[in-house]
């Protein structure tokens, strides 16, 4: 069974993810994070972490990270 997170620690971290790694790797490190927290999460869930990203670079990039993690299901 996957380990559930709870949404607003996920939009915590990803934005303080966001502000510690400002450089080219941490986009392949963040990824990795959103991939195991997304494992963890309900879809309503996921929407509320969507919601709860205010910078557009970062939403984007968990949206990306959900749809890789939706198609990985249905291979």
């Amino acid at each position: 069974m996957n380990k559930s997170f709870d949404h607003n620690k996920v939009i915590q971290t990803l934005k303080k993810l966001d502000n510690d790694f400002l450089y080219n790797d941490s986009q392949y490190y963040i990824r990795g994070v959103m991939s195991e927290y997304i494992k963890g999460l309900s879809p309503n869930e996921r929407k509320r972490v969507t919601d709860g990203l205010t910078m557009k670079v970062l939403q984007d990039e968990w949206l990306s990270s959900i749809k890789d993690y939706e198609d990985d299901l249905e291979v």
